[in-house]
């Protein structure tokens, strides 16, 4: 089995959870949940007070597969969306509903371990 955590947070049910003020929830590389969830363990590897707040990346999720083609990084800080969100309090509440989510999906999986499929 492969799982990624980010994957236990659609971008829909962030959404209704309101940590984050963007239309995908706060996901995108470097965002909000990716940095929230970092600030949750190692709060002083966030710095967001050294960033601003950038546009939010378009929201591709129900568009899949999608490819998105970037000219060039070399002006890219790093990050994406809205920065000044942030916070290790949001972030200790997408680990504990991603660990969960996570650990209710091994429990499926070795619940149906003879059964090819998606649990």
């Amino acid at each position: 089995m492969f799982a990624n955590w980010w994957e236990a947070l659609p971008r829909d049910e962030m959404v209704k959870l309101k940590l984050f003020d963007q239309s995908n929830g706060g996901h995108g590389p470097g965002g909000p949940v990716e940095s929230s969830a970092v600030a949750a363990f190692r709060p002083e590897l966030v710095q967001v007070d050294r960033a601003h707040d950038l546009p939010e990346p378009p929201d591709l999720s129900p568009v899949m597969p999608y490819y998105l083609k970037k000219a060039t990084a070399e002006d890219w800080p790093g990050y994406s969306g809205k920065v000044s969100e942030v916070t290790p309090e949001k972030g200790r509440q997408i680990v504990q509903l991603s660990e969960d989510r996570l650990v209710q999906l091994v429990k499926n999986w070795f619940g149906h371990s003879a059964e090819p499929g998606s649990w």
